[in-house]
C-alpha cells in the first residue's frame, strides 16, 4: 500500500513546479529558487487532467527549458472533476490565437 501511495504521489505531485504566471505571449516558470521563461508558441499540447483529486495541468514543450520538456503544475482555483480548468482553456485559446497570427 505505501508503495502505490509512494507512486502516485511522485507521479502526480512531484513533479509540480511551484509556481506558473502568464506574462501575455509566454509563461514565467519558478521552480526550488529557479526561473525560466517559456513562449506560448513552444508549447505543442496543454493537458488539462480533470479526472484528478487535484487539478493539475500539464505542458508538453516543442524544445525543452531548463525544467524539462514537460511542465506540470496545480492551478489555482481548486477542484474542478470533471470540468475543464479556466487557465487550461485560457492558454489554448491564447496557444491557437498565436498559432493563427503565425500561419497568415
Amino acid at each position: 500500500m505505501l508503495g502505490m501511495m509512494h507512486f502516485m504521489l511522485r507521479r502526480f505531485l512531484f513533479d509540480l513546479v511551484d509556481e506558473v504566471w502568464d506574462l501575455g505571449d509566454s509563461l514565467l516558470i519558478k521552480n526550488k529558487g529557479l526561473e525560466d521563461t517559456v513562449a506560448l508558441t513552444n508549447i505543442i499540447n496543454v493537458n488539462d487532467m480533470t479526472s484528478q483529486n487535484w487539478p493539475r495541468i500539464a505542458l508538453m514543450l516543442r524544445e525543452p527549458c531548463r525544467f524539462g520538456k514537460e511542465i506540470a503544475f496545480s492551478p489555482e482555483g481548486g477542484r474542478r472533476i470533471g470540468k475543464s480548468s479556466p487557465v487550461a482553456l485560457d492558454l489554448i485559446c491564447k496557444i491557437d490565437c498565436l498559432r493563427d497570427a503565425q500561419s497568415k
